[in-house]
């Protein structure tokens, strides 16, 4: 019986209180309160008042635990005034193949006989934006070779719809013990822009006739970084 009487209760304050949404909405003009919106639809409606009512009576802590992150990697320049903060990187990871000789077979780096070349080209299409860019190099090693640190290949700012390139000279010339040999690796971008256009050119000769067997290429889209 008195589980009737509850449920017949909460069945009239639930009519109620429909009643009372439709009779008495917020004044035009009032402010949009987020945390007034149980479900996040952007809206704050009877589902909302439904789902408070329902938790009529419970007690707890009142403090709302929210992270705000609002880090910024210091080895990236930017101007402060260009963009807000916190600021949100990105980075374009354009794998590289690079050699000198050609290549026995089988090749104790898994490639094909064959001189290879990477060349990535990076352009800014945006036409009012400047665009601060990190360069570094991650080079592959196998599992039982010593892992060693990237090389940080320096930083530019590329201008509102110009373009550059980084290829097999420049991505060996920071690799101190490369000599005639055979690398593999990762060029990454590294920067605050997610709309950069980044294409790798991939090219295999065949060194004693001079002759380019293959050209490939690979459209580089960014990831989250940080």
């Amino acid at each position: 019986m008195i589980r009737k009487y509850i449920v017949i209760a909460f069945l009239a304050i639930f009519c109620l209180t429909s009643v009372l949404f439709m009779v008495a909405r917020a004044p035009p003009g009032s402010q949009y309160d987020p945390w007034l919106d149980y479900n996040e639809d952007g809206y704050i409606g009877i589902d909302d008042i439904f789902a408070t009512a329902r938790s009529f009576g419970t007690e707890g802590d009142s403090t709302k635990n929210v992270s705000v992150t609002n880090w910024i990697d210091p080895t990236i320049p930017r101007e402060i005034d260009q963009y807000p903060v916190p600021l949100k990187w990105y980075i374009y990871s354009a794998p590289f193949i690079v050699s000198k000789n050609l290549l026995p077979h089988p090749s104790e780096i898994g490639l094909g006989p064959g001189v290879y070349e990477t060349d990535i080209l990076v352009h800014n299409p945006s036409g009012t934006r400047e665009v601060n860019i990190t360069k570094k190099i991650v080079v592959a090693f196998r599992e039982n070779e010593p892992f060693q640190q990237p090389y940080m290949i320096g930083n530019l700012t590329l201008f509102p719809d110009a373009a550059f390139r980084i290829d097999s000279k420049e991505i060996t010339e920071f690799i101190p013990w490369y000599g005639n040999g055979t690398v593999k690796g990762f060029v990454c971008i590294i920067t605050t822009y997610a709309y950069l256009d980044v294409i790798a050119f991939y090219t295999v000769s065949d060194l004693p006739y001079n002759v380019t067997s293959s050209i490939e290429s690979l459209t580089i889209t960014p990831k989250p970084w940080g």
